[in-house]
């Protein structure tokens, strides 16, 4: 069985290399052939980055003390808003946001990776016009104050914020 960050690499990089193939090959090297053969990243010399991890639009499971949450590409765990109502434009903005920060999804659906069922990953406008992930309906975000993956540090903050579970339950 592979593993969930083994699953999160390949999402990674399928993601960076199909960005890569979309902008033209002048974003990612100067001679084509190097981009790509058959589907493969080919060694060369890139100009351009790949995203980060958090960018991707994705969301797994990770293990913490909790048990399984929901998490990010890098394995940080999501949240749900007491506030929010499933399907709505989410209610954290502004200063909110910058201490929970939304987890968007940068073009089409969300990446579902293993623990989590595509179908409940929808995507929400917020306010200000991007596109956040929701999960079972619930607009998912990462707290700033999680220093490393597991990290569950948010979990029951003001009673408002709950760590979200791979089916998009705010956990107890």
């Amino acid at each position: 069985m592979i593993s969930n960050k083994v699953h999160r690499k390949r999402a990674a990089a399928t993601l960076a290399l199909s960005i890569c193939l979309i902008t033209s090959s002048t974003a990612c090297g100067s001679d084509e052939k190097k981009v790509v053969a058959d589907g493969v990243l080919k060694p060369g010399n890139y100009t351009a980055a790949p995203p980060p991890a958090s960018s991707l639009g994705a969301v797994g499971t990770t293990k913490t003390s909790l048990g399984t949450v929901a998490s990010d590409a890098e394995g940080f765990t999501l949240y749900i808003f007491k506030r929010d109502k499933k399907g709505s434009a989410p209610k954290c903005v502004g200063e909110c946001a910058k201490t929970w920060e939304p987890v968007l999804a940068p073009t089409g659906m969300p990446i579902a990776f293993p623990g989590v069922d595509a179908q409940k990953l929808t995507v929400v406008s917020r306010t200000d016009g991007k596109r956040q992930i929701a999960l079972d309906g619930s607009p998912l975000y990462r707290y700033k104050e999680d220093k490393k993956p597991g990290d569950v540090t948010g979990h029951r903050l003001s009673n408002e914020w709950h760590a979200a579970s791979a089916t998009g339950v705010a956990l107890k």
